[in-house]
């Protein structure tokens, strides 16, 4: 299996509707 790069990770992120990174990670950990 690949990792995911960093700008594939931003990207899931900003398809995820935050465009704040740590936003997006925090509600990720909370889910």
């Amino acid at each position: 299996m690949t990792h995911p790069s960093t700008e594939e990770i931003g990207r899931i992120i900003a398809h995820m509707g935050g465009n704040d990174e740590k936003g997006s990670l925090v509600r990720l950990r909370h889910s």
